[in-house]
């Protein structure tokens, strides 16, 4: 801590200052609150994140529903082909601890239009995938991995190592949780309504048309976001660093505890939830390709709702509480779902699936949302790039071999099951999203532990501020 400021990371929660003195609080967690609120810099940088979210489904990143389900149903593979490009993506791994190097040479400007650059041909080779299928089934598969690597090198690169400390530099303190609020809701609310045009006008599948509609759209978005990095302001980078103290190394990262938690924790976070769902839903569980990409676009809008809902939520009771309710809530849900049998065109299992989908979103982007707010409130400001870093580098690895895991889960799923009857099924897939309940028990406790040590810091610090002022 030093003048009187206390230890908090970029988008934490403000700190209330003591009774008797200024109380207000600068939390904003909702899209209403307006665009005013947001200097110049802020609103144009939602342009770059309002499209992520798609970009990353098209392209084998995140959750990658459409591009899972282009593979499979649209192309013809098998989840092979998923566990394939999750495998490939984890390989680019050494390329992503360059970036932290590369960021202090050229800046974050010029990292970030050199990732959105890389987005083109990754685009393009996904665009022409569909055509040289019916050529080389070898061939295709060439394209739609080379693509999906490529794409997430482009990513880790740009917006995990390099965005996040520059939104830092052009938004403003005061301002910065609303900016959260509205990116994310921007970025969701796009990923809406790609799922909508998919379900209404496309049956719920992701045929050759729709999919290159979403990749058009994704040239489109790399275009305008490189316009947009040009325009943003350029943090002072290099100089500032070495003038600032003495330069943090990996090793100074991995020294401490609560950091070493924070990457377990993004390592086994995948774990919570249903490998594969979108594959799994129709391929297992024999759900209509239109129910499950309805219920795909319910959850988007869910995830959509629940960001201001939870964000004001939490900064009211408080992360750690919230993480408890919401992390017992989670528990009880992967439980359930190890109950749910085969659905087929059943009404109430239908329901049932619906609602589980649904509410276990809303559960775990509150979830989220609680655990990002103790993290950023645990890193030290001095810690951040390569801390961050690192958490995307381990998340996104997880996140592949989440995928890559859970095409042979879903595999055995098919051809094997402990327990298959009109009231529950129990195969591979299900018994592994209930081992999930644990590794939500395990992240509870650490950062419940993680709070109460930094908040016993920051009391500390309001009596040292209040001593010496």
């Amino acid at each position: 801590m030093e003048g009187g400021q206390l230890r908090a990371g970029a988008g934490a929660r403000p700190l209330r200052t003591r009774a008797g003195e200024n109380e207000e609080l600068v939390f904003l967690s909702s899209p209403s609150a307006g665009l005013s609120e947001l200097g110049t810099a802020s609103k144009q940088s939602l342009v770059p994140a309002s499209g992520l979210i798609v970009f990353s489904y098209a392209t084998g990143g995140m959750s990658a529903d459409i591009f899972q389900l282009y593979v499979t149903q649209t192309l013809g593979y098998s989840s092979g082909l998923i566990t394939v490009v999750a495998l490939a993506m984890i390989a680019s791994i050494p390329l992503q601890f360059l970036a932290p190097r590369i960021i202090d040479r050229i800046g974050h400007r010029w990292m970030m239009i050199v990732g959105a650059a890389l987005f083109l041909p990754a685009l393009l080779l996904m665009f022409v995938a569909g055509q040289v299928v019916s050529i080389s089934r070898t061939g295709g598969a060439v394209c739609v991995v080379t693509g999906a690597t490529l794409a997430e090198i482009a990513i880790s690169i740009s917006f995990g190592a390099a965005w996040g400390a520059w939104a830092a530099e052009f938004t403003e303190t005061r301002t910065r949780p609303l900016y959260i609020s509205i990116s994310g809701f921007a970025s969701q609310g796009t990923a809406m309504i790609a799922f909508i045009v998919q379900t209404t006008m496309f049956g719920g599948k992701v045929t050759e048309t729709f999919y290159r509609i979403v990749l058009i759209y994704c040239v489109l978005y790399a275009i305008a976001s490189i316009l947009v990095f040009r325009r943003l302001p350029d943090p002072r980078v290099g100089p500032r660093t070495r003038e600032s103290g003495p330069r943090v190394g990996w090793r100074d990262i991995a020294a401490e505890r609560d950091y070493r938690v924070i990457l377990l924790a993004q390592a086994v976070q995948f774990q919570i939830g249903v490998p594969l769902l979108a594959i799994y839903a129709t391929t297992v569980l024999r759900v209509p390709s239109t129910v499950v990409g309805a219920v795909l676009t319910l959850r988007v809008g869910a995830s959509l709702l629940c960001l201001p809902i939870a964000g004001r939520l939490i900064s009211t009771v408080g992360a750690n509480r919230a993480l408890v309710a919401v992390g017992g809530g989670l528990c009880a849900e992967m439980i359930l779902w190890t109950f749910l049998p085969r659905i087929g065109t059943t009404i109430p299992a239908i329901v049932l699936f619906s609602l589980l989908v649904v509410v276990f979103q809303i559960s775990k982007s509150a979830f989220a949302i609680a655990t990002k707010t103790i993290e950023l409130d645990t890193v030290l400001p001095e810690h951040r790039v390569r801390t961050f870093t690192l958490v995307d580098i381990v998340s996104s690895s997880a996140m592949q071999i989440n995928i890559a895991l859970g095409g042979l889960l879903v595999a055995a799923a098919n051809s094997f099951v402990w327990v298959d009857s009109s009231f529950i099924r129990l195969d591979a897939v299900k018994i592994t999203t209930a081992i999930g309940a644990g590794v939500v028990i395990y992240i509870v406790v650490e950062y419940r532990r993680m709070a109460r040590a930094d908040r016993t810091g920051v009391e500390r610090g309001l009596e040292s501020v209040e001593t010496n002022g």
